[in-house]
């Protein structure tokens, strides 16, 4: 077949499968069944019963989540609120600290390629800023790791 004929066939035969009442994606299924039949239920209203029955469980789990954050709340006692807080600050002192180590370190960096400008001067201030990230990371993980993990309840 060329490519004009085709078209035309594939036409031709939606056609007639749709004139026989078979949509074209039903008619692999009744070919492997033909007792099967498909039944559409009317909507009622608007929305379809299905839809309606989805909005009612997400309003009930919506619902059910806000009770829980209530509860969830009231349980956290103030020692637990504290040792949160207290975490957090720990947490955040060490982050500042690497980040002013890297800072440094990119200065640091700036200065030596602008005190030797030359290709040697440039990839020994780079290395010198690799090595002083590293360092910083290492600080940081090992920071981390002594602080321990995060309370829980």
């Amino acid at each position: 077949m060329n490519k004009t004929t085709k078209p035309l066939v594939v036409a031709i035969a939606v056609a007639t499968i749709g004139s026989l009442g078979i949509s074209p994606a039903l008619a692999d299924d009744v070919a492997a069944d033909p007792t099967t039949t498909t039944t559409v239920a009317a909507k009622s209203g608007t929305r379809g019963e299905a839809t309606k029955a989805v909005i009612a469980a997400i309003r009930e789990y919506r619902t059910a989540l806000r009770e829980y954050v209530k509860t969830a709340k009231k349980g956290a006692t103030p020692e637990f609120k504290a040792a949160v807080k207290a975490y957090a600050e720990a947490r955040k002192a060490i982050e500042v600290a690497y980040r002013d180590a890297v800072k440094d370190a990119i200065e640091a960096r700036k200065v030596a390629g602008q005190a030797d400008p030359s290709k040697d001067g440039k990839k020994a201030a780079q290395a010198t800023f690799l090595s002083s990230v590293a360092a910083a990371q290492a600080a940081r993980a090992q920071a981390i790791a002594d602080l321990g993990a995060a309370p829980t309840k």
